[in-house]
């Protein structure tokens, strides 16, 4: 725990003391320049919470006292000191009055140079007066800096007021200069004071004899007149007149950018404002004025000031006005920073049909401006024209309104055209080089070099498109469809180039000559393009009919690629081209693949064509490893793993972990291979008679034809994820790689459920063919064949498996949240896991409600509606809430199961949309599996309500459990990939709590007397904080609960933590109340009854503001009166709340506090009694 500025202010003016008496000049300024950022700090901090005061023991009113002490010292050292201290004295101020500024929503009285906080400010002025009235004119002018610093509590002082205004008239230069600073300070303070200045200011300005600097210098403090309607409409008509009538350029600008500041006050003196800098705009060319002109407009849209009203016409004008003339390149990178300030707040606002013709109009100047020389001209107008076009594409759509994608098309073709037209430079101009220059290898650098430009050039565009598809996945079939055309007319290019036919294509060979050059821009091209195709393809929503003709001539340059380019520093980047290929194949054939449909026939992943490349990326895996760049096979063995590619990533970290030297390196990489080479053994799940192809000895993987192989394989990869979870965790304690650890563990534990509920399964099931493999082979054994006993632990098993399944999906849920910073694909992937659980959970204890378990009907009940389980209703309102905005044909079946069996009240309802997102974009087949599974379920619950006899229920409960197997068969065939954040080691952010009680001690250990009520005084730390995170955290949540403990006990599952008092029911159940709480998703009815339980237990919520060093202070009241003597421990949980109302979990880093109770009076006690 830090000390807060308040709590430090004695060591700090001490500090200040010692350096001002020094008798070494040095330590003087240093002593001043140190306390400036500590002045800023104490002023971003000046409230002081009850809390803050009682754990650094500060008296009412030290704050103050410290606070006059180091300003009164400051003034004195300005006014005894040279010119060097006065210098660095009003160098702190006004750096601290910038902070100020920077700052909005806080009042003057709360900061520490304000009037209610110095008490002595009349000296203060004092001292600082003295310099004035005795000094030089540049000591004068230093005084006056001052005295605006500390407009504050000066504004009321007559004797300042008139030191002030008397400079104002003023011959000097730098004495008006700060005498104007310090009248524009008083200005936004007092209004009677600005009605004065502006009268002088006026005289001064009209005045013949005023020289031309001062007029500069007094044109500026017009924008100062503002603090009302009336002066600042006078203040304008006076500057406008004064701008009219001048024919002084540099003093015309002036006035442009002092006008501009006045409008942008107030909003009835905007429209005049456009007109005139429009006006001037289509008068002065190639000038400073049109320069200055065009920096007012960017002022203004940058503020968000609507030149109302906003219309195509205003648009039309502007554009008709840029294209009547040339702007040199300064001028026009100021047009288009304008442009998109212009159209970024109109185009939303503008209707459809203007708008079509608006940005049509827009996008032919874009197309003007392409034709410039100068790179960065066509590169700053290609980015306004994408964040343009993400503006329009974040607006609501209507429904049948199709201008978005119409204006989205002729945007991307635009972008795509001139692309293609770059590549033909790129490929004609090797093609010269190596035909025209084949005497000299200089020659051919020299034309490289002329190519770089064009090179960066289609390196921008195309990261541009791979932004617009990012961030907008409704157009990916757009993009797609022009990148297969951009990919045809590469390889025609391409083709036409070494004049062969198409055919013959990738039986080229490039000559030695013109290899290394050309290829090298074609690996990079291909590479770009293949990222775009591959983000393309995981949108669900994208037409699959023309994808693979875009995929074969993606592939036909890649071939070209991998057989053209030399084994050597390129090796890297074929080898992630391959894995991006691969991973786009991979989109195609889980879109086509009927893998969640009933079909006897199929075969999973088109398993030949994928086993084929993972072979040809093998073999390239194996040639990085020639070149001894082992920082490019790490990288290469994470982005493997990354695209779910278990295989090449083990190899290639089995590989790294021979060569590690260190042995914090070689845990890192074992553990990287353990965990590889545990999910190489599923990745292929289902695919008998497959080749190893990363094995040295080349074996063969054993035929799977039964259940119980699959179980066994489920066994070695939970084996070896467990064991690099152990492995992992005894060399790294503590909380050290948090987060793989628990990801790990989850994982494991997955494992394990499915090991269980397969050994279930494979108990009462049987394969009809040997050869076939499959659950649609399978032949699952009807109630009436199983004997009593053994269905019964059947069906006790499973509900204990779907208890299992529902509190894993909580942890996937809490693991998403607890780590501040993941990033969006990472988090996704999580939640797909979670929502995994889920519905197996959902399946496995929907299965339980079909009529013929009456067999168990009384252990199946106290499974699911026992304290150790979960009730049905919470299954089907856990999946609901992750379907509601993704299905909602599926969502109507499960909300028509909710009337069944009742709506759980303790589901949370802000879940759905960011879950809705992870399962939408990141893994389209659960949602499928989703529609499959929950229509199945829904169908035999039916027929079994219809069908009455025993035995037509029997088959419907063999039915059940053959669905059962059937949709853990086809979940396993989705592919597992790793999240990326599973590959950031730097330490995570957690939460610390320090509670102390009414006179500022540690709680920790201390005893009460009974039926007192706890009264502490919180401070939370969040450790390893990034520096801007406290401007993204508006608030901190706290939840502080005590049980009485039970006499009978409870076995502890010990958490990730691997805390002894920590378990991971209580992390679940204390975030999941606050999750409630600070959300807002819980009653007034159920916060009331918190502490309904009397006797057994209390909780109390606790909020916390944020500082910038990461602490938060306040107080809570625990109502313990009721508990009976004995030892007790505070559990405690915390999160946070960003500016946009997201919600994350904060990992505790330490355990609450522990007290006693005791009857005996004598015993150390706190006062907390409430009276």
């Amino acid at each position: 725990m830090e000390k807060i500025p308040a709590a430090s202010a004695m060591e700090w003016s001490i500090d200040l003391e010692k350096g001002l008496r020094s008798k070494n000049p040095g330590k003087c300024i240093e002593a001043i320049l140190e306390i400036g950022p500590r002045l800023e700090w104490w002023n971003r901090e000046s409230r002081i919470s009850v809390a803050e005061y009682k754990i650094f023991h500060l008296i009412p009113g030290e704050d103050k006292l410290f606070a006059n002490a180091i300003l009164l010292r400051l003034a004195d050292a300005f006014r005894v000191g040279d010119k060097r201290i006065k210098t660095c004295i009003v160098k702190v101020f006004r750096e601290e009055l910038k902070s100020r500024r920077r700052r909005s929503g806080r009042k003057v009285e709360d900061e520490i140079l304000s009037k209610k906080k110095l008490e002595n400010y009349l000296e203060i002025l004092r001292r600082v007066k003295v310099v004035f009235d005795e000094g030089d004119v540049e000591e004068r002018a230093l005084a006056l800096y001052l005295f605006g610093c500390w407009a504050d509590f000066a504004k009321d002082s007559a004797d300042v007021r008139y030191v002030i205004l008397s400079s104002v008239v003023s011959d000097d230069v730098l004495e008006v200069k700060a005498a104007l600073f310090a009248a524009g300070r008083f200005c936004e303070l007092a209004n009677d004071f600005a009605s004065v200045l502006m009268e002088m200011l006026t005289n001064r300005l009209t005045s013949c004899e005023t020289s031309m600097a001062l007029k500069l210098v007094g044109g500026r403090a017009l924008a100062n007149m503002c603090c009302s309607l009336s002066l600042a409409n006078r203040a304008y008509e006076t500057g406008l007149k004064l701008l009219l009538d001048s024919s002084e350029e540099n003093f015309s600008a002036v006035m442009l950018v002092s006008l501009t500041k006045l409008a942008s006050c107030w909003t009835l003196l905007i429209p005049q404002q456009i007109e005139l800098l429009f006006s001037y705009l289509a008068k002065y060319r190639a000038t400073q004025i049109e320069v200055t002109t065009l920096t007012c407009l960017q002022f203004l849209f940058a503020r968000g000031v609507c030149p109302c009203p906003a219309s195509r016409d205003m648009v039309q004008n502007f554009f008709d006005m840029l294209n009547q003339s040339k702007f040199p390149p300064a001028v026009l990178r100021q047009v288009l920073k304008v442009l998109h300030k212009m159209l970024s707040y109109n185009l939303p606002t503008l209707p459809s049909s203007e708008m079509f013709m608006v940005f049509s109009t827009f996008l032919k100047f874009i197309e003007n401006v392409n034709q410039s020389s100068i790179m960065s001209e066509r590169l700053v107008a290609a980015r306004v024209l994408v964040n343009i076009l993400c503006k329009f594409l974040g607006r609501p759509k209507l429904e049948h309104d199709e201008t978005a994608f119409t204006l989205a098309y002729q945007a991307i073709s635009f972008i795509m055209d001139r692309i293609s037209e770059l590549v033909n430079s790129i490929v004609t101009r090797h093609t010269f080089l190596v035909n025209g220059l084949k005497t000299t290898k200089k020659g051919l650098l020299d034309g490289d070099q002329a190519n770089e430009e064009l090179e960066r050039e289609v390196t921008s565009l195309l990261r541009s498109i791979f932004y617009l598809v990012e961030n907008h996945s409704d157009i990916s079939g757009l993009v797609l469809d022009r990148v297969g055309i951009f990919l045809e007319h590469l390889v025609s290019t391409l083709c036409r180039d070494v004049s062969i036919e198409k055919d013959n294509f990738l039986n080229y060979e490039l000559s030695e000559c013109g290899e290394e050059y050309k290829t090298a821009n074609i690996l990079k091209l291909v590479f770009s393009v293949t990222r775009i195709i591959v983000t393309c393809l995981e949108n669900p929503e994208v037409e699959h009919a023309e994808t693979a003709k875009v995929l074969n001539s993606l592939k036909l340059l890649i071939d070209y690629v991998c057989k053209s380019t030399p084994i050597g520093s390129s090796t890297y980047t074929i080898y992630l081209l391959l894995l991006h290929f691969h991973s786009a194949c991979k989109c195609i054939w889980r879109q086509i693949n009927p893998i969640v449909y009933l079909d006897d026939n199929y075969t999973p992943f088109y398993a030949g064509s994928f086993l084929h490349d993972n072979t040809f990326i093998a073999e390239f895996g194996k040639k990085m490893f020639g070149g001894r760049d082992n920082w490019s096979s790490y990288k290469a063995g994470k982005r493997a793993a990354l695209q779910g590619l278990w295989s090449n990533a083990a190899f290639i970290f089995e590989r790294l972990t021979k060569m590690a030297v260190s042995n914090s390196s070689y845990v890192w990489l074992k553990t990287l291979n353990l965990f590889s080479h545990s999910e190489s053994q599923i990745e292929y799940f289902g695919i008998i008679n497959v080749k190893d192809s990363l094995s040295e000895a080349g074996e063969e993987i054993t035929p799977k034809n039964n259940l119980y192989n699959y179980v066994e394989i489920l066994v070695r990869a939970y084996d070896g994820v467990h064991l690099a979870e152990k492995m992992l965790k005894m060399s790294a304690p503590g909380l050290s790689f948090t987060f793989q650890r628990w990801f790990l563990a989850l994982r494991a534990k997955f494992l394990e459920i499915l090991v269980d509920l397969s050994t279930l399964l494979g108990a009462v099931s049987f394969l009809e063919d040997s050869s076939s493999c499959g659950p649609e082979k399978m032949t699952v054994l009807v109630p009436s064949m199983i004997p009593l006993e053994r269905y019964r632990f059947l069906v006790d098993s499973l509900a204990s498996v779907s208890s299992q399944l529902k509190k894993l999906a909580d942890e996937f849920d809490l693991l998403a949240t607890s780590f501040v910073g993941m990033d969006r694909k990472s988090t996704r992937i999580l939640l797909c896991l979670s929502a995994g659980c889920s519905l197996l959970a959902f399946s496995t204890g929907l299965f339980l409600s079909i009529p013929y378990l009456h067999v168990s009907e009384n252990s199946v009940t106290k499974c699911l509606d026992g304290s150790e389980g979960h009730h049905r209703g919470v299954l089907i309102q856990d999946l609901f809430e992750r379907l509601s905005l993704v299905d909602s044909e599926t969502s109507k079946h499960l909300w028509m199961l909710l009337k069944v069996y009742g709506k759980s009240k303790s589901c949370f309802l802000s879940k759905s949309g960011n879950q809705a997102a992870g399962l939408y974009y990141e893994a389209s087949s659960i949602v499928k599996l989703f529609k499959y599974a929950v229509s199945e379920i829904v169908g035999l619950q039916n027929e079994a309500r219809i069908f009455c006899s025993d035995e037509t229920k029997s088959q419907i409960s063999s039915h059940g459990l053959k669905l059962l197997l059937s949709i853990i068969w086809k979940w396993m065939q989705i592919p597992f990939r790793c999240p990326d954040y599973f590959f950031q080691v730097r330490d995570n952010v957690f939460s610390e709590l320090f509670s102390m009680n009414e006179n500022g001690e540690n709680f920790d250990g201390m005893s009460v007397s009974l039926g007192s009520h706890l009264s502490l005084n919180l401070c939370l730390k969040l450790k390893n904080m990034p520096p801007s995170l406290h401007l993204q955290l508006s608030k901190l949540y706290c939840i502080l609960s005590c049980t009485v403990p039970s006499p009978h006990g409870k076995n502890i599952e010990k958490s990730w933590l691997n805390s002894e008092e920590w378990d991971t029911d209580d992390i679940l159940a204390l975030n999941h109340k606050l999750m409630r709480y600070a959300t807002g998703s819980s009653t007034p009815n159920a916060m009331q009854d918190r502490t309904n339980a009397g006797s057994r237990w209390t909780e109390e919520y606790v909020c916390f503001r944020l500082n910038e060093r990461g602490q938060g202070f306040s107080t809570c009241l625990l109502d313990v009166s009721a508990f009976p003597p004995g030892n007790y421990k505070i559990k405690w949980h915390s999160c946070w709340i960003d500016d946009e109302g997201s919600y994350g979990s904060l990992l505790p880093m330490n355990a609450g506090p522990n007290f006693a109770i005791e009857n005996s009076s004598n015993s150390r006690t706190m006062q907390t009694e409430v009276s």
